[in-house]
């Protein structure tokens, strides 16, 4: 890892319910969805193999939403985009990530009566393998 970089990654995970979500609202299967991310990384620790990179990229994902209509509940997939942010650890030819994602749903919340059911905080580990650079 020199002392610039980006990185790409696709995590998929089981969608996990919001602490705001309305008790009683649950969807009959949770769903799982990819988390798509691009990242630019700068250097921060360069000592032997050992690299650290600190990161700050943008997310995509999809997300449950819900609407109470009476008694029942609707359940509909949104596609928000947030930031992310995180450190990438380089050891010799693998990487260590930890990274953080937050999205807003202020855009499918203003213009509906939909609230989210999701959780809209990620955090994320990887494991990794290095393409490029310098491995010592």
């Amino acid at each position: 890892m020199r002392s610039k970089g980006i990185y790409l990654d696709i995590v998929v995970g089981e969608t996990t319910k919001s602490s705001d979500a309305d008790s009683n609202a649950n969807p009959l299967t949770i769903p799982s969805f990819p988390v798509y991310s691009c990242a630019i990384t700068k250097r921060i620790y360069n000592q032997n193999a050992v690299q650290a990179h600190l990161a700050l990229g943008i997310a995509n994902s999809q997300f449950v939403f819900y609407q109470k209509i009476n008694t029942m509940y609707s359940f509909t997939n949104e596609t928000l985009v947030g930031p992310e942010f995180g450190i990438v650890v380089g050891v010799k030819g693998g990487s260590l990530m930890l990274t953080y994602s937050q999205f807003d749903p202020s855009s499918v919340e203003q213009d509906s009566n939909m609230s989210n059911w999701s959780t809209l905080r990620l955090v994320t580990l990887g494991f990794g393998v290095r393409f490029g650079g310098s491995k010592h």
